[in-house]
């Protein structure tokens, strides 16, 4: 079984536009990192955090199938999620 270590980093911009970007987690996948398991860790650290997915105006990602696929990827369920909030 594999182990891969994803990287989150938030990045932010205040009432002054001063622009802040910070390691929010690195998170060590065990198993599958299907759209769902990215998913869990984004969401965890977001929960962890106090943070909103409402606030989210954007994400970037490395184009894996597993990050933009249509239905299942991250990008989609992210999407998903934030609009139940």
């Amino acid at each position: 079984m594999s182990s891969l270590l994803l990287a989150l980093f938030l990045r932010g911009v205040d009432d002054d536009f001063e622009i802040t970007e910070e390691l929010a987690a690195i998170v060590l996948m065990k198993g599958t990192t299907r759209g769902i398991d990215l998913l869990e860790a984004v969401m965890t650290t977001i929960r962890r955090l106090g943070l909103s997915l409402s606030k989210l105006s954007g994400i970037t990602i490395d184009g894996a199938p597993s990050m933009v696929g249509r239905q299942q990827g991250l990008e989609n369920l992210l999407q998903l999620e934030a609009s139940r909030e």
